[in-house]
């Protein structure tokens, strides 16, 4: 799919989110100048991910690390899969996570719902157990979460964004819109991003959202950054990086070798 960033700057539009997931809320068009939904009633990055049922393998899926189903995790054991104190380099520091609840959206064009679903969450489709965390270090402040959900669930919704977002013709949701039971529509702009392959399936997002009227104007700062996703069995690993940041201004990303990290602690719980 084509470079968010490249598309971004060009068309000199505000970045991210979560991290996403990805795509315009607040507009029918699918231009490429919309960004992420930051408004959109009670929506903040999602800790996690969830999805319908399916056994489809989604084209990112990793051919070196498979992590295999393993066992079903609780939320205890999911918070003892997070990065720790002791794997976190000198300098950083870790705190209880934030996860809020995800509101229903109606997503336009209807294919980019799954890339919605897996960005922000979604209400009808959540995870059996979850975990969050902040880790702040030198480059900023990132949520990183773990969730473990229902057979099938994982790997539907993966299977399902992947799909949407390298779709590169009409529907390839590098720009929609979701609208919550109040009518407040988000705008959401972004696409996918080169990461390393981890896991079961791995996808990086970009994203940037926020209300229509504030998304059409480049000089106001909406939230922005990269969202990073990799499934492991059934459960899902998210990394958001997120702030309010103006045209071609971009947070700095995770380190690879701590989402690798994570990833490895996580498939090591998933064995048990």
């Amino acid at each position: 799919m084509r470079s968010a960033r490249a598309r971004l700057v060009g068309a000199a539009l505000v970045p991210l989110l979560l991290a996403a997931t990805a795509c315009k809320f607040g507009s029918d068009d699918k231009k490429d100048d919309t960004k992420a939904d930051n408004a959109a009633a009670s929506t903040t990055a999602p800790a996690s991910a969830p999805a319908a049922p399916s056994a489809e393998a989604p084209s990112g899926a990793a051919s070196g690390n498979p992590g295999g189903d393993g066992k079903a995790l609780t939320a205890a054991q999911l918070q003892t899969a997070l990065l720790s104190a002791k794997e976190l380099p000198s300098g950083w520091k870790t705190a209880a996570g934030k996860l809020p609840a995800p509101t229903a959206q109606t997503v336009t064009p209807a294919g980019c719902q799954p890339v919605w679903d897996l960005v922000f969450g979604d209400p009808k489709k959540q995870p059996t157990a979850k975990a969050g965390a902040t880790l702040t270090g030198p480059g900023g402040s990132y949520q990183v979460s773990l969730a473990e959900f229902a057979p099938g669930v994982a790997e539907k919704l993966f299977a399902d964004t992947a799909g949407a977002v390298k779709n590169d013709t009409t529907t390839d949701c590098l720009a929609y819109s979701a609208k919550n039971a109040k009518g407040d529509i988000t705008s959401v702009e972004g696409g996918t991003q080169d990461a390393p392959k981890l896991g079961d399936a791995s996808l990086k997002l970009l994203v940037a959202y926020g209300p229509k009227a504030s998304m059409d104007n480049p000089s106001n700062a909406n939230p922005a950054g990269y969202v990073q996703f990799i499934r492991v069995g059934t459960a899902i690993a998210a990394v958001y990086v997120v702030s309010d940041v103006n045209v071609g201004m971009f947070p700095k990303d995770f380190p690879d070798d701590l989402v690798k990290t994570q990833v490895d602690k996580l498939t090591a719980a998933k064995k048990g």
